[in-house]
């Protein structure tokens, strides 16, 4: 699962990324960043946050339509699954997505 990993030099430093990389981490922050948070852009981020209010029947399909919504924006990603499981008040959210060649699954923990 990807969780956000960080790219470090040899000094442990972060190092600049691109490609399916740089994508998979702006996914990552689309996904995980509160939709309407950033005030330079509102549209920015996911609005998983919702998903408290969402009965468990219908909890994967609310969460693929924000995944879609959120990652839209993001020319060569496409979201291909999403599964949600709920422990008490915490909410997992994985997206699986497709990057080029690659398929990734990234996971937004969320406190609902």
């Amino acid at each position: 699962m990807y969780q956000g990993d960080h790219k470090r030099g040899s000094r442990g430093l972060p190092v600049s990324i691109g490609g399916s990389d740089e994508l998979i981490q702006r996914a990552m922050i689309r996904l995980a960043v509160r939709r309407g948070s950033f005030a330079p852009d509102p549209e920015l981020g996911s609005a998983f946050y919702t998903l408290g209010a969402v009965g468990a029947r219908d909890l994967d399909a609310a969460a693929l339509s924000l995944a879609h919504q959120a990652l839209t924006p993001l020319a060569g990603v496409s979201v291909t699954g999403v599964s949600c499981s709920r422990t008490g008040d915490r909410l997992r959210v994985n997206v699986t997505l497709t990057v080029g060649n690659e398929t990734k699954t990234l996971e937004v923990n969320l406190g609902i």
